[in-house]
């Protein structure tokens, strides 16, 4: 019997190391407070954040919950779950995407791509030797101007 706890609490470790990496990974703050969180529907929860170097749910009024308050660790594999899938989902809609764009660029020789300066959004014609921002009027270089769909 020792052996599956010893399982369990491997698996339990391995599971909030996972979290920890998409919390980090994903680069979004919590609406809540200076942390790094992740959207979740967990009960009533609808965040899970790093708060004090600690995995906490948060409710929709900021109310921070411990780890293992209500969940069980097959919740938890649940978000991984969850993450993951949606991870897959935003890749199959960008390569969509850029095969669109690949698409408008070759037919209408009109690439999009955002200004180096401010990050908006811009059209352009392909084979421009500079690109003027339409938003900020910086001027540079198209290798200044990245393009808007890239893997």
């Amino acid at each position: 019997m020792e052996r599956f706890a010893e399982k369990y609490d491997q698996l339990e470790k391995e599971v909030i190391a996972k979290l920890w990496d998409i919390i980090l990974d994903n680069e979004k703050d919590s609406q809540f407070g200076a942390f790094r969180a992740i959207d979740v529907s967990v009960f009533d929860y609808v965040e899970l954040a790093i708060v004090d170097n600690e995995l906490i749910f948060l409710d929709k009024n900021g109310n921070h919950y411990s780890l293992n308050c209500d969940c069980q660790l097959t919740d938890l594999i649940d978000i991984i779950s969850k993450w993951e899938d949606l991870e897959i989902a935003r890749k199959k809609a960008k390569e969509s995407n850029l095969a669109l764009s690949e698409e408008i660029v070759s037919k209408s020789n009109i690439n999009i791509v955002t200004c180096g300066d401010c990050g908006e959004v811009n059209l352009h014609r392909t084979g421009q030797q500079e690109i003027t921002c339409e938003i900020c009027g910086f001027t540079d270089e198209p290798c200044h101007f990245p393009d808007l769909f890239t893997i």
